[in-house]
């Protein structure tokens, strides 16, 4: 057996120490290495969680955007009929309002002639057969050749509505109002005196009627 000497134990203390040294390094050297990939690890997980979150952002946003797009169309389509609706109601609004005004023309334009051709048909209904000529003359020219007048100023009135509103406003006014101060004459006659035949209610009613018709005809009103 070949004892050890002091050298060649120095040089074996020597050989551990640089063995042990050089372990660590390169335990240090893995350790590093591990922390630096844990590193770019993480960093590859907070790119891949940021590109996650930028990617659901986005999905949001475009769902957002259709959502919106969507509501857009809808207000579209929605103002679209609101405007159908509005034009029609317009035109609707228009023709009652026209026709209610050709039925009092139409009424006038009958008691006119009527009033001008069979001037003994007006008062028939209140009992007089036969009118002396100036009784008829006045017929003619009170039922007569007033309904004629007042018809074509209703039907003029509906030519010159457009352009001059407040013009057919007016004049259809003064009508409504005549024939309201008709119907309370005929009140005022009933609280002095009453009548026998039932003509003076029929003609009380129909007057109410044609101003009623009138204030529908009006350009402002909202009944038509």
């Amino acid at each position: 057996m070949t004892p050890i000497t002091k050298a060649g134990r120095g040089r074996m203390n020597t050989s551990v120490s640089v063995d042990d040294s050089a372990g660590r390094g390169v335990k240090v050297r893995l350790r590093a290495d591990s922390d630096l990939i844990q590193q770019l690890a993480d960093k590859e997980q907070e790119k891949v969680q940021k590109e996650k979150k930028v990617a659901e952002r986005v999905k949001e946003i475009r769902s957002q955007v259709e959502a919106a797009a969507e509501e857009n169309m809808r207000l579209q389509r929605a103002v679209a009929v609101i405007a159908r609706s509005s034009r029609l109601l317009v035109a609707m609004g228009s023709s009652n309002r026209a026709l209610c005004l050709h039925a009092v023309a139409a009424f006038f334009a009958g008691m006119g002639l009527v009033g001008i051709v069979e001037p003994g048909m007006v008062l028939h209904f209140f009992g007089l057969d036969t009118l002396p000529p100036d009784l008829r003359n006045e017929v003619r020219g009170v039922y007569g050749g007033f309904g004629l007048a007042i018809a074509a100023l209703l039907v003029f009135t509906r030519r010159v509505e457009r352009r001059r509103p407040d013009y057919a406003l007016g004049l259809r006014t003064a009508v409504m109002v005549s024939l309201c101060g008709m119907a309370a004459g005929r009140l005022v006659s009933w609280a002095i005196e009453s009548t026998t035949g039932p003509w003076p209610l029929v003609f009380f009613a129909v007057e109410l009627a044609l101003a009623f018709l009138l204030s529908m005809a009006m350009p402002e009103s909202r009944c038509a």
